[in-house]
């Protein structure tokens, strides 16, 4: 029998006149290593080289909604996590398995993919460079059946991004200025390989600390401007929810990571290089030149 979250499902999705922006194609791939890498520069380099890839495989790699980031997981530090908008939704296997070939003798297992859409301002999640640290927690609940599937729907709800934690705490905060522990959240549905479907949660923290704090009910967390929140808000919303879900039977996996963008290539820094030698030479010779104005008086002092 199909629960009645399920049936009223089509009928919630249906756009209103209202509808928001449209949201952004995101891929998130998770990347099992046989061994820690950042101690292995061969490694290093060979996923430098796949981020250029999937970068580079964008229709407008220079289009301010794509974005590329990437990070370790810092929870297990032979997997890496990387978030990105530049793949395109029709992408052919072959495509993908050529962006990935450098990795590939690398790897423990498959690399896990997953495709959602999210929101516009997912783009803040767009680190500006290599030495950037954007602190986010992923959560990725599936749902190996479909009772269970309909269970995390109920749970939170099959709108998710009506649900999210950054705007129940700026209603407690109406005059928001600055933000608390959590910065923002995210939720989507993917659908997974068997058919079933899975509910993405991301949350970026103002630091890796402030996020650890927000989790812990222990600890006094704060919301937008300052104002502290319940010690335990985040257990009523998502803690407990997932582990009783847990209990039932869904798999859940949790990825910490500190996003940032790929470094540049060495193509773009010769290039760099030769651009500010450029800018360097002109504004060596436009010295030069007001120099000579202002010795011979053209330029005339008030």
């Amino acid at each position: 029998m199909t629960c009645h979250t399920c049936e009223n499902r089509t009928s919630d999705l249906i756009p209103q006149p209202d509808s928001p922006p449209k949201e952004l194609y995101v891929t998130i791939f998770i990347l099992p290593f046989k061994a820690p890498f950042e101690k292995d520069a061969f490694l290093q380099k060979a996923i430098q080289a796949t981020l250029h890839g999937i970068i580079n495989s964008a229709r407008c790699p220079s289009h301010p909604d794509t974005f590329t980031s990437w990070s370790p997981v810092l929870d297990s530090l032979s997997e890496a996590l990387i978030l990105t908008t530049a793949i395109e939704p029709n992408i052919d296997e072959e495509s993908l398995s050529s962006i990935f070939a450098p990795v590939h003798e690398f790897l423990a297992d498959k690399v896990a993919i997953r495709h959602l859409y999210l929101p516009p301002s997912v783009v803040n999640l767009g680190a500006k460079s290599p030495t950037t640290r954007l602190p986010l927690t992923l959560l990725l609940l599936h749902a190996p059946t479909t009772p269970l599937e309909c269970a995390i729907g109920k749970t939170f709800g099959w709108e998710p991004s009506r649900h999210l934690l950054s705007t129940t705490l700026s209603k407690q905060a109406p005059l928001f200025a600055t933000p608390g522990n959590l910065v923002r959240d995210f939720r989507g549905w993917v659908e997974s390989s068997k058919g079933n479907e899975a509910l993405v949660m991301m949350f970026q923290w103002s630091s890796t600390a402030a996020g650890e704090k927000f989790c812990d009910p222990v600890r006094r967390s704060h919301g937008p401007n300052g104002v502290v929140v319940a010690s335990d808000f985040w257990d009523v919303h998502v803690g407990k929810p997932v582990r009783h879900l847990e209990a039932d039977g869904a798999s859940v996996k949790s990825y910490r990571v500190e996003l940032r963008a790929a470094e540049m290539h060495e193509d773009e820094i010769v290039g760099n290089n030769i651009g500010n030698k450029k800018v360097a030479r002109r504004l060596s010779l436009m010295a030069t030149e007001l120099g000579e104005k202002m010795k011979n008086g053209l330029w005339k002092r008030e």
